[in-house]
């Protein structure tokens, strides 16, 4: 749909989506920009993480952003909008905010299949999906490029990261992260080195996407891998399973450091 008056183009997707699209000068030309977008049902919510927010002087987030996985293999990145505070005279008294809602910026497309695992750090988005890919994210500003109308672009992946589904995702707690951690159906932890990460944004110029590589793997359980998570100081991460325990392993090798089991 054209709306010339706007200077829009309304567009309608397969996957339940309307796409608002306004001009942007080129160069000598034009070209479309993403300006909005409408969801339809996306069905099952399967992972969310923050991507980060600035803080007011009363400590109050100005700006929160949030990635969603669903049961599609795109990953919707949404913002936070929220109403200020005001008294009926209009000055902030601390009362209640207006409803706050969140309005969807972009969508990030890369997997094949369904995106099951998201894990986040000051810097970047990971995402895992059934497809046993790893890909990992960041703003389009930090790489001088704007590859898609998410605000993010893909700097790195993993194509066969796992034989299983990507179940589970953590970065590494100390910034900037040095390393993300995954966890698979596969029964498998591995650690992933992310200085091709660090190396795309320190460059001047945009850099194609690169090739994560794991630096260690360990066969962690006996089923599936729920979830990971790694400790404050980086020394150790642990590994949820559905074998009905929890284990703990020692960084970076992931030699075992103990566990324990529901009983």
């Amino acid at each position: 749909l054209h709306r010339p008056r706007a200077d829009m183009l309304v567009a309608a997707t397969a996957d339940a989506r309307l796409l608002t699209y306004c001009p942007k000068a080129d160069g000598d030309g034009y070209s479309l920009r993403m300006a909005s977008q409408l969801l339809g049902d996306a069905g099952e919510v399967i992972d969310a993480a923050f991507l980060g927010g600035s803080a007011a002087s009363d400590g109050t987030c100005e700006r929160v952003r949030l990635a969603v996985a669903t049961n599609t293999s795109i990953v919707y990145t949404y913002e936070l909008c929220r109403a200020e505070r005001t008294t009926e005279g209009g000055a902030d008294d601390g009362g209640s905010s207006a409803p706050a809602y969140l309005r969807c910026t972009g969508s990030l497309s890369g997997h094949e299949d369904m995106v099951l695992s998201l894990a986040s750090s000051s810097a970047a988005l990971a995402s895992g999906g059934k497809d046993g890919s790893l890909r990992v994210w960041v703003d389009d500003v930090q790489t001088g490029s704007s590859a898609n109308g998410g605000g993010m672009r893909c700097v790195a992946a993993a194509a066969e990261a796992h034989a299983g589904y990507t179940s589970a995702l953590a970065f590494s707690r100390r910034q900037p992260a040095a390393f993300l951690i995954s966890g698979s159906t596969d029964r498998t932890v591995k650690v992933w080195d992310l200085k091709p990460v660090r190396k795309v944004l320190e460059a001047e110029d945009p850099l194609p996407e690169a090739e994560l590589k794991s630096s260690a793997v360990v066969a962690a359980h006996e089923k599936d891998i729920n979830a990971v998570a790694v400790a404050p100081n980086d020394s150790l991460v642990a590994s949820a399973s559905q074998d009905r325990t929890v284990r703990l392993w020692r960084l970076p090798s992931l030699v075992p450091a103990g566990g324990v089991r529901r009983p």
